[in-house]
């Protein structure tokens, strides 16, 4: 049996954060015996170093606080990947974690996995043409480099994989070198809690008398799309005056959604819970959840939902038209388009038979994503960068991503 293959997670930060908990779920589904898992930061802050310490997996940083102390911090991380014997480096594409990622890997020649999360918009034209001369500069180096040490590309969806293939074409990446590993869960964590459990949540969040009740999480952030659940709240209200909605994260648009709920006199009707730790309780509360999001690489909360065997009504995005299978997992609607978005609402809320036999597809829809799958392909992806871990006369072909 050969000893654990020694990988290091590049991650910008510890903050509280998508890829941050990707990363978590996908380090909790792997073999200890076939994976030696450590993380490295870049820098602060680290509010979620506990959630992976208590898993055994120890975190580092490079201490990094602004743009002059790179040099220092890549040589803090040749220095943190000589002294733990790391064997594969995984980058999440962020821009200081890739960066540092790739010259650490590159002043040792290890090979790097970069995991793609997101169809990241930001970047606008991937040809460069309309981007700034600095920008372009560093798209060339960060091209450069990932020639020389990307040894293989995770996306977290088919859509993710078709909006990055024009960059991946430019890196030199063939298919046999890209993969779709899809984000997984573990179901059992969203099992309904005990009654009385769900009893003095409901007394808490202040639900006696709510009904029906939505649920939204999230962060705040505009391409979240809140803003379409505040607005179209008062019609919903029109129909359903006990009905409450739910917005549990947090964000830099809580002040704007703030005043657009005090705008609208729906103090009683629309709560802000802020972050939370228990959505798995906190969806078995719900009738329906709400997504609205402008973009994802794929849909972590709606998985969530769905394993409660919660209704969804989302706008339709590519990620999720890979999960769902519309009008029977969940209701998709144009993206954007607030009128929709209310009329599936007000369907839904209007048909609980309906609403039931929509999260029981869902529940069984989402069966198939289960994390020690999805991070048994990571392992097989990193057996396949590893001589010394592939037994004699594997063609270093790894597993498939989940259906």
């Amino acid at each position: 049996m050969p000893e654990p293959i020694r990988v290091l997670h590049m991650l910008p930060d510890l903050a509280v954060g998508g890829g941050q908990h990707l990363l978590l779920r996908h380090l909790s589904g792997m073999d200890p015996g076939a994976v030696e898992n450590h993380v490295c930061v870049v820098g602060p802050p680290e509010e979620m170093r506990h959630a992976f310490e208590k898993l055994g997996v120890p975190c580092h940083t490079l201490g990094l606080r602004s743009r002059p102390g790179l040099p220092l911090a890549a040589a803090r991380l040749v220095g943190l990947l000589r002294r733990l014997r790391v064997e594969v480096v995984h980058t999440n594409n962020t821009a200081l974690d890739r960066t540092l990622g790739y010259f650490g890997a590159m002043a040792l020649r290890l090979p790097v996995v970069n995991s793609l999360h997101s169809e990241f918009v930001a970047l606008g034209g991937l040809s460069g043409a309309s981007a700034g001369l600095r920008r372009r500069a560093s798209r060339r180096v960060g091209l450069w480099a990932a020639r020389r040490v990307v040894a293989h590309t995770v996306a977290v969806s088919r859509g993710v994989r078709r909006f990055w293939e024009p960059y991946l074409r430019e890196q030199g990446a063939t298919p046999a070198r890209v993969s779709v590993v899809y984000p997984g869960l573990e179901p059992h964590r969203f099992r309904p809690p005990p009654p009385e459990r769900l009893a003095a949540l409901r007394d808490e969040l202040r639900l006696a008398d709510a009904a029906p009740v939505l649920l939204n999480v999230g962060k705040l952030i505009d391409g979240k799309g809140q803003r379409h659940l505040v607005r179209i709240m008062p019609e919903v209200l029109a129909r359903h005056p006990r009905a409450v909605l739910l917005l549990a994260g947090d964000g830099p648009d809580q002040p704007v959604l703030e005043a657009m709920i005090r705008e609208r006199s729906l103090g009683p009707s629309v709560r802000l819970l802020g972050r939370r730790d228990d959505v798995a309780a906190l969806l078995w509360l719900a009738d329906l959840f709400v997504f609205p999001s402008h973009s994802e690489g794929f849909p972590l909360s709606v998985l969530e939902a769905m394993a409660a065997a919660r209704p969804v009504v989302a706008f339709r995005l590519p990620a999720f038209q890979e999960l769902v299978s519309e009008d029977t997992d969940a209701d998709l609607v144009p993206i954007r388009d607030e009128p929709a978005l209310l009329r599936a609402i007000l369907r839904l809320l209007a048909d609980p038979a309906l609403r039931r036999a929509m999260g029981d597809a869902a529940q069984r829809t989402v069966s198939r994503f289960t994390q020690r799958a999805s991070s048994r392909a990571l392992e097989e992806i990193y057996r396949s960068l590893v001589p010394r871990a592939r037994p004699p006369g594997d063609s270093a072909a790894h597993s498939p991503a989940p259906p």
